[in-house]
């Protein structure tokens, strides 16, 4: 994100890695941002308002931020399995309504298109009766190592541009 925030024009002073419950995964960072998420997410506003407020950055480094930089963002081949309804389906049309990919049949809501979804769980978390998931063998056998690699409680990780010596 830097890199492309860099190459647009901007002077990135401040990045927060945040924990908010995960998308396909929803037992993992259940109830997150949690009262400590949002006291660091203050702090982090703050911190960046104190940089701002800087009349020059020039006696301060290039932030230096952790990770594999040149990351091109089409690379990654999404999640290979996609919700879809069940016979629990009342055809309310909330799923459709949301999905950002119109992914989700107007003829059956209980269908979608998997060439279209990208597998953000949007459908499934604003289906009133509990039909939309990823209802598949291979959802269970990767939530189950998912869970298990990332139940550790993690609090955010906060960069800033620092001072030059």
């Amino acid at each position: 994100m830097k890199d492309i925030l860099t190459e647009q024009g901007f002077y990135v002073i401040a990045a927060g890695a945040f924990i908010a419950e995960h998308s396909v995964f929803p037992s993992v960072a259940s109830g997150r941002p949690d009262d400590k998420d949002k006291a660091a997410m203050k702090a982090f506003a703050v911190k960046c308002c104190q940089l701002l407020s800087v009349r020059s950055l020039k006696n301060y480094k290039e932030i230096s931020l952790p990770g594999t930089q040149g990351y091109d963002g089409f690379s990654y081949e999404g999640v290979p399995f996609k919700p879809n309804g069940d016979n629990k389906c009342v055809a309310c049309g909330a799923c459709r309504r949301v999905c950002p990919q119109n992914a989700i049949s107007e003829e059956n809501f209980r269908r979608t298109d998997n060439e279209l979804c990208i597998a953000c769980g949007a459908c499934i978390k604003v289906c009133p009766v509990g039909a939309r998931n990823y209802h598949c063998e291979a959802y269970e056998e990767v939530k189950k190592d998912f869970e298990k690699m990332c139940s550790e409680y993690r609090v955010p990780e906060l960069f800033y541009i620092e001072e030059a010596e």
